[in-house]
């Protein structure tokens, strides 16, 4: 894609800090599954995609909307709140949307504090119930231009499942007041560019890879699932590859488990031997303890050769 370079100092000239006021808000019940719309990014293909529309999970969370006028951002974002909770250990995740003219929510940025936290990893400082805080929320770095017509969103829950731990039980948040601080630059004096319309759907084929997202209605649980290998040649035999993991959340408790299988399996034509190790994941998170089990078991030709456990229990102390 054809570029421009901009500067070669930072911040860049023309960089300004844009403040937008947070209004104070009802008392919001967390809700446990809130971050399922944007849980399995990491590449740009299968078997990871980007964030999908964060509709959902915004129709989840407490939701502020500015119109974006012609506002490019490049750098850290701030969340500045005033906020009480009704628990001694809980959380804050916020994520920034560029709202399209059709509804659509397109994730920008995002940043979680775990409250009890607030001061560092290495002390724990639980919330009074009723108390009033001041926290900040840093938002991981971005470059985003927003299109006239396009609204700012500012999305805020007490959970990011499945990309961290969900606090240990149910909360209520309050969010007094706040502002976010948004780190923008002077709008670049090039063409904009133009690019050819996305397909509707991918061109890749997805046979074999699993993304999908369980709701159980009846017993409360969110799950989140993926499943996928490859098999390919190699020059001296065959090689195979296969992973599966499935992440849960209780709406009610908030228990979580994560459970995973990773194996790797090498054919060698001359002379005929096939090796293969499999690890497993059994990962369990209540209210008191963090659980959890792993095993590693190594094979030649189907004969077990190998093999470890390991089991461990954490208190969670205020995770």
């Amino acid at each position: 894609m054809p570029g421009h370079w901009r500067s070669d100092t930072w911040p860049p000239a023309g960089a300004s800090t844009l403040l937008l006021p947070l209004d104070g808000r009802p008392p919001y019940a967390v809700r446990a599954d809130v971050g399922v719309a944007a849980w399995n990014s990491c590449a740009g293909h299968l078997p990871w995609g980007q964030p999908t529309d964060q509709r959902y999970d915004d129709a989840a969370a407490l939701t502020w909307d500015w119109p974006a006028g012609d506002i490019e951002l490049a750098g850290y974002g701030v969340v500045r709140l005033q906020l009480s909770v009704d628990v001694p250990v809980s959380g804050v995740a916020v994520r920034l949307c560029d709202v399209h003219p059709d509804g659509t929510s397109t994730l920008v940025t995002r940043g979680w504090l775990a409250l009890s936290r607030r001061g560092g990893l290495s002390e724990f400082e639980p919330t009074t119930p009723g108390g009033q805080y001041d926290v900040a929320i840093d938002l991981e770095a971005c470059a985003h231009l927003f299109s006239p017509g396009h609204a700012v969103r500012l999305a805020l829950a007490g959970a990011d499942f499945p990309n961290t731990v969900v606090p240990p039980g149910p909360s209520t948040l309050t969010v007094h007041s706040g502002e976010l601080e948004l780190p923008t630059v002077t709008r670049s004096t090039f063409p904009a560019q133009s690019f050819t319309p996305g397909a509707e759907r991918s061109g890749e084929n997805a046979d074999g890879v699993v993304w999908r997202i369980e709701r159980n209605v009846l017993a409360g649980i969110t799950a989140c699932v993926v499943d996928h290998g490859s098999s390919y040649e190699t020059p001296y035999g065959h090689c195979t590859e296969h992973y599966d993991g499935r992440a849960t959340v209780d709406l009610a408790t908030h228990d979580q488990t994560a459970t995973a299988t990773a194996s790797y399996t090498v054919r060698f034509a001359d002379p005929p031997i096939e090796v293969r190790t499999e690890a497993t994941l059994d990962f369990r998170a209540t209210a008191e303890f963090f659980d959890i089990d792993i095993s590693l078991t190594a094979r030649e030709n189907e004969a077990e050769v190998g093999r470890r456990d390991w089991q461990r229990r954490y208190p969670r102390d205020g995770a």
